[in-house]
């Protein structure tokens, strides 16, 4: 192990030798800072490390392959965020005791261990330090702080929320930010997530990104995991089932809606499909997305020249759709955090996929 203190006038760049007795380099970046007080030249402003030894190169890229897709690891960036996600694996990696395994494996173990307890404790970044204090009380107590967030969603993970008019969805994550600090602001800004979905955009399924905001909220104060907007699908847990049942019932309730949304959104590819409902049904005024055809009628649409969202609960009924208008016209952003009544209330989808038409049923 080899620690290195860089200051601004020392180059970003460190040269190691092409042989070292040191298994890796941990390099801690300081110097002044712009702050609204004005300079800052305590504070660690980044840390990094690079990994010398071969053994342990391929330890850390066992260990974080699901995350960075390479099988060795030369060098790690703060906060760590591949070796956090995968913090638990690696304590258990570095206490794994093999008896016929090589000794440069073993001492790969050994420099592994050192290393975390390195980051763990002396990181010189404070809310990676602080995390570490917090950690052990977020997992027993299923609770986190509002800077903590990103330890929650890891990429490619599943994550629950209830975005749309409070009906349950699942997104995939692609990223989020990383730690987030003190704000002075009287509006902090919000925890950005980014996750992906599968959607209709009037020709095909696609996948979608999504922007997923969760709110800042007091620094010192934690929060139940399953009390956030969004939090990571394997906390998902109904009143009076276990977690493996609740599970099981929301992949079944929304394998369902979804088989219902793709058989309107497929429906007739060549003309207009028509489907049979009984209850609600949301329509935007003035764009033709929803053209109302009371049962009996001859034919002649309802015409609307409002853009302002309606709903009437027409009974038993039939509606009229378009399949080429039948995309995400109410997701224009796909910024979820800020969705007004109007986008809530357009397009197909919200009707069908959030159950808003029941029993739907080719006519």
């Amino acid at each position: 192990m080899e620690f290195v203190d860089k200051t601004p006038d020392v180059s970003e760049e460190t040269k190691s030798p092409t042989k070292t007795e040191h298994a890796f380099t941990f390099i801690k970046l300081k110097g002044p800072r712009l702050t609204y007080r004005g300079p800052d030249s305590s504070p660690t402003r980044s840390s990094a490390v690079e990994i010398h030894s071969e053994p342990l190169q391929r330890l850390l890229g066992k260990i974080t392959e699901k995350w960075e897709g390479k099988e060795t690891m030369l060098e790690l960036q703060h906060p760590f965020k591949p070796l956090i996600y995968s913090w638990s694996e690696a304590e258990e990696e570095a206490e794994k005791a093999i008896d016929d395994e090589a000794e440069d494996e073993k001492q790969a173990r050994r420099d592994l261990r050192e290393l975390l307890n390195i980051i763990s404790t002396s990181s010189g970044i404070e809310k990676l330090d602080q995390y570490f204090k917090d950690r052990e009380t977020f997992l027993k107590d299923n609770t986190i702080r509002h800077y903590a967030l990103w330890t929650l969603f890891p990429p490619g993970s599943l994550i629950f929320g209830r975005p749309f008019l409070g009906q349950p969805q699942i997104f995939f994550v692609e990223t989020c930010s990383g730690f987030t600090g003190t704000s002075d602001s009287k509006d902090p800004e919000p925890f950005k997530l980014y996750g992906y979905s599968f959607d209709w955009n009037g020709s095909e399924f696609n996948r979608v990104q999504f922007e997923l905001d969760i709110p800042h909220w007091a620094e010192n104060q934690k929060k139940n995991v399953v009390e956030l907007p969004y939090y990571p699908l394997n906390c998902y847990q109904e009143a009076n089932m276990s977690p493996e049942d609740s599970l099981d019932k929301l992949k079944r309730k929304l394998v369902a809606r979804g088989k219902k949304y793709r058989e309107a959104c497929i429906g007739n590819r060549k003309g207009t499909s028509m489907f049979r409902y009984d209850g609600p049904a949301y329509f935007q005024k003035g764009s033709g997305i929803f053209q109302s055809q009371p049962s009996g009628a001859d034919g002649d649409n309802q015409s609307h020249n409002s853009d302002a969202p309606a709903s009437k609960n027409l009974g038993t009924d039939k509606i009229q759709v378009r399949p080429g208008s039948m995309h995400r016209p109410c997701l224009p952003s796909l910024n979820t955090s800020n969705l007004d009544q109007r986008r809530r209330h357009r397009g197909l989808q919200v009707v069908l996929q959030l159950s808003s038409i029941h029993g739907a049923s080719h006519g």
